[in-house]
C-alpha cells in the first residue's frame, strides 16, 4: 500500500486532508510538531500513524519518514504557522514563521524525494494561502512566506518533473478550520469574512481537501507546477476590498 504524508496533519485542515487520502486508500502519516494532536487525529482515522516531526529540523524530517516506513507517494506541505503584526512583527518571529512556511516544506521534500523517484514518480502538494497572490497588511511574514512557497512550488515542478514527480499548490482563502479556525469563535470575525466572500461562505477543510486529492490522483497526472486557489472567488476582489487582520 503506497503512503501518504500530511505535515500540520494534527489541525483541522491538515486531518481533513489525511481524511481524504486515507479514504481514497492511503496509508497516511500524521506529521505534526504536537505529538499528542497528532495521536488524537490519528485515532480517528483507520491505519493512519502519528508522527512527531520538526519541519525545519533535516535530521528530525529525516528520522521522522524513516519511522514513518512504507513507500511514500504522496506529500502534503500543510504545516505553517503565523503571527499578528506588520511592522512591529520582531525579526525572530519573521524568520521563524518563513523557517516553518518555506524551509520546513524544502526540508520534508528533501525528505521524501529519494523515495518517490524509486517508485516511479509521486506527487507533492504545498498548502499556500490566497495571502500568496493579494498582499494582506499587518500579517508580517505570513504573506511573503505562502508567496515563496508558491515560487518553491514551480521551480521544484520544473525541477522533478522528469523523475515523474509532480509539484502543485492548494492556495485556500478564509477557511473556518486550522489557522482560521478562531472565525468560528468571533461572530464579527465570522460574519466580516463571510461579507467579504462573493460565494458567501466560508470554505472548509473538506474543500481543500478535495483539491488536494485531485492534485495527488491520476487525473492529475499531466498537471505540474500549478497553484489552485480554493477561495470562493476571495482574492479576484482583491482590488476593492478591505483585508481584515486575520485573513488567511
Amino acid at each position: 500500500m503506497k503512503s501518504a504524508i500530511v505535515t500540520g496533519g494534527g489541525g483541522g485542515i491538515g486531518e481533513g486532508i489525511a481524511r481524504r487520502l486515507q479514504a481514497v486508500g492511503y496509508r497516511t502519516g500524521i506529521f505534526d510538531r504536537d505529538l499528542e494532536q497528532a495521536r488524537k487525529v490519528a485515532a480517528k482515522i483507520d491505519g493512519a500513524m502519528a508522527i512527531q516531526v520538526d519541519v525545519t529540523d533535516p535530521q528530525s524530517a529525516t528520522d521522522a519518514v524513516a519511522e514513518f516506513g512504507g513507500e511514500v507517494a504522496v506529500l502534503v506541505n500543510n504545516a505553517g504557522i503565523t503571527a499578528a503584526g506588520g511592522m512591529a512583527q520582531p525579526p525572530d518571529v519573521f524568520r521563524r514563521i518563513l523557517d516553518v512556511n518555506v524551509t520546513g516544506a524544502y526540508i520534508m521534500m528533501q525528505a521524501v524525494v529519494d523515495q518517490m523517484k524509486a517508485l516511479g514518480g509521486g506527487a507533492i502538494v504545498n498548502i499556500t494561502s490566497s495571502a500568496a497572490i493579494a498582499a494582506v497588511p499587518l500579517i508580517g511574514a505570513y504573506g511573503p512566506s505562502k508567496a515563496a512557497l508558491s515560487n518553491l512550488t514551480k521551480a521544484m515542478a520544473l525541477e522533478l518533473a522528469p523523475c515523474g514527480i509532480r509539484v502543485n499548490a492548494v492556495a485556500p482563502g478564509f477557511v473556518a478550520a486550522g489557522l482560521g479556525a478562531r472565525s468560528i469563535e468571533d461572530p464579527a470575525l465570522y460574519a466580516s469574512r463571510v461579507a467579504q466572500v462573493p460565494a458567501g461562505t466560508l470554505g472548509t477543510a473538506k474543500d481543500i481537501a478535495d483539491v488536494v486529492h485531485f492534485l495527488c490522483s491520476e487525473e492529475s497526472r499531466y498537471v505540474h507546477g500549478q497553484e489552485i486557489v480554493v477561495d470562493g472567488a476571495l482574492t479576484l476582489t482583491a482590488q476593492t476590498r478591505t483585508f481584515d487582520t486575520g485573513s488567511t
